[in-house]
């Protein structure tokens, strides 16, 4: 982001929010893959890096319902109530891990949804692995 409030969108080919503010739209840039070209679908690359920020209770999740994934290339962000931080709350969201690798963890923390105890397990899985 920018030094004033301005966004660089480089994933998103464009933004749009409801005018209530519970629903933010992304689509996709064509070719954009979030980080790993490897997942034949864009919106899955990008969605994961969301799931382990809610393993965290990353500051997005105080504010984010759910991901819906529309297509290939949008993805709809519900929020629990309407914020006028929407969109620097989802451009602030780092790509830490690529899919191809920890996809399956991703799903995993998607799937336990706010159960404490999987998302424990789920972490000493990863804790244990080691990328080569």
């Amino acid at each position: 982001m920018p030094g004033d409030d301005s966004i660089v969108m480089r994933l998103a080919q464009s933004y749009e929010l409801s005018d209530d503010g519970l629903l933010s739209t992304v689509v996709l840039q064509e070719g954009s893959a979030g980080h790993d070209f490897r997942h034949p679908r864009p919106p899955l690359r990008t969605w994961g890096p969301f799931a382990f920020e809610k393993s965290w209770n990353a500051l997005v999740w105080q504010f984010l319902d759910n991901i819906e994934i529309v297509d290939d290339m949008t993805l709809r962000f519900h929020w629990k109530q309407a914020t006028p931080i929407a969109r620097q709350l989802l451009a602030g969201i780092q790509i830490r891990a690529p899919h191809h690798i920890y996809g399956e963890w991703a799903q995993a923390f998607w799937d336990a949804g706010d159960d404490e105890e999987a998302m424990n397990a789920i972490w000493e899985d990863i804790q244990e692995f080691r990328p080569g």
